[in-house]
């Protein structure tokens, strides 16, 4: 995982520092877009190298510690749970729907046909 990623951070690095001009074969002459700031030696690049793979392994090390962290505080949870307060919520909307059916079934029964009135609906909710 840490090549993998070392590789591509480079491969970006590397294409970030690549600037594509025009080119003519015509021998006109054209001003060149470079930067001084952009150029590099063989040897500032291993050092640019060596900084990435540094900060790469560092940021892998600090994932790693807060995946540690993470598993101690959920333990045997992974994190995905439906958390307590949504399940009550559900309870509650799955004993309203009970409810509701229950109206609607007792109306149907009393008065074929009709739907539920709201006054009557709202006598049961206060």
């Amino acid at each position: 995982m840490k090549e993998c990623f070392k590789q591509s951070a480079l491969l970006a690095k590397q294409l970030g520092l690549v600037s594509f001009g025009h080119v003519s074969l015509d021998g006109s002459k054209l001003k060149a877009n470079t930067s001084k700031h952009k150029a590099m030696s063989y040897e500032y690049m291993n050092l640019k190298e060596e900084e990435l793979v540094n900060q790469i392994n560092e940021l892998l090390d600090q994932a790693e510690e807060r995946d540690k962290r993470e598993d101690e505080q959920l333990q045997d949870k992974t994190g995905y749970e439906i958390p307590d307060e949504l399940k009550i919520k559900e309870k509650r909307l799955a004993k309203i729907r009970e409810a509701k059916k229950a109206l609607e079934e007792r109306e149907n029964e009393l008065n074929p046909g009709k739907k539920v009135k709201r006054k009557e609906a709202d006598q049961f909710c206060g």
